[in-house]
């Protein structure tokens, strides 16, 4: 995986009502964090008022059964093996949707701001052929 480097001072920061969307990968960044070599997916919402908005989630790059990005590879339709490799490049363009949070950011050199972040990434519902009656 290359990673570009980017300008921080071209972060916006996003925020979306908490809630349910649905969603595609649109990109996964590597950094390292205080809590170690983490993964930044982008999400990009998929349909609705929101459509087009990314959200981003953060998981550690550990990858065994239990941690996030075990459950969000998963979620995301893959099948993991033991003693084989993960691509993330193969989750890019992947669906599932996630459940937004509200959060406030202090950082070094900037005010406080607002940015929606990913909660939780669920598995994309089952779609079936039934008429729906609204």
């Amino acid at each position: 995986m290359k990673i570009p480097i980017e300008n921080e001072e071209t972060f916006e920061p996003v925020v979306v009502p908490n809630n349910v969307y649905n969603v595609k990968v649109k990109a996964i960044k590597e950094k390292e964090l205080k809590y170690g070599e983490t993964l930044i997916f982008d999400f990009e919402i998929t349909e609705g008022k929101e459509k087009g908005k990314i959200v981003s989630g953060f998981a550690n790059k550990k990858l065994n059964p239990g941690t996030k990005l075990w459950d969000w590879t998963s979620a995301m339709g893959l099948t993991l093996e033991a003693g084989k490799q993960l691509e993330t490049d193969d989750l890019i363009g992947c669906y599932c949707r996630i459940l937004t949070e509200t959060i406030t950011v202090e950082s070094e050199g900037r005010d406080r701001y607002k940015t929606s972040r990913v909660k939780e990434l669920l598995e994309v519902e089952e779609i079936t052929n039934e008429p729906t009656t609204e």
